[in-house]
């Protein structure tokens, strides 16, 4: 793991080489998201809900079950849960909006292409219903969006890592 300034650099488990982009910290942690989408496409929920928000979501449980075994034991190690105990979540739309570098914002998928991306926060919406269906998301040239939970887009995890003492 290469740590700098602005970004982590580190291999899967499989040996894929990624990069996170710092995007907060606390006073126990620095908060990083992947620079692009991992694995394939996927819904915040197989429906158009988003009761509970991001933690009672079918992302977060896709994120913390599954996405998660791609990374490193010694990584996952380093790693901090979050409040509602989660080691891996979404980037919220506050903290995309913060980054000073509008390309930051923008997220490619397997192939290379800048892809939608899936953001934590619950939709806010004067639409009729869509206040109740879906969440925020990120579009091909890094605007804030909302859209539906059923929805099929790229995942851009986050996560804490414990600062060193």
């Amino acid at each position: 793991m290469k740590q700098g300034k602005k970004f982590l650099k580190f291999r899967l488990e499989d040996g894929t080489k990624v990069k996170a982009i710092k995007i907060g910290k606390t006073d126990t942690a620095t908060k990083y998201m992947l620079y692009n989408c991992l694995g394939p496409e996927h819904v915040m929920n197989d429906k158009d809900i988003n009761k509970g928000g991001f933690g009672a979501s079918d992302m977060c449980e896709y994120l913390n079950s599954e996405l998660i075994n791609l990374f490193k034991d010694k990584m996952i190690d380093l790693m901090q849960q979050d409040k509602n105990g989660n080691l891996l979540v979404l980037p919220s739309k506050t903290e995309i909006q913060n980054l000073s570098d509008w390309r930051d914002r923008i997220a490619l998928d397997e192939d290379g292409e800048s892809t939608w991306y899936w953001l934590r926060d619950v939709a806010y919406s004067t639409h009729p219903g869509m206040s109740t269906t879906a969440f925020a998301s990120v579009d091909t040239s890094g605007r804030c969006d909302n859209n539906l939970a059923s929805t099929r887009f790229g995942v851009r995890p986050a996560f804490y890592l414990r600062k060193r003492e």
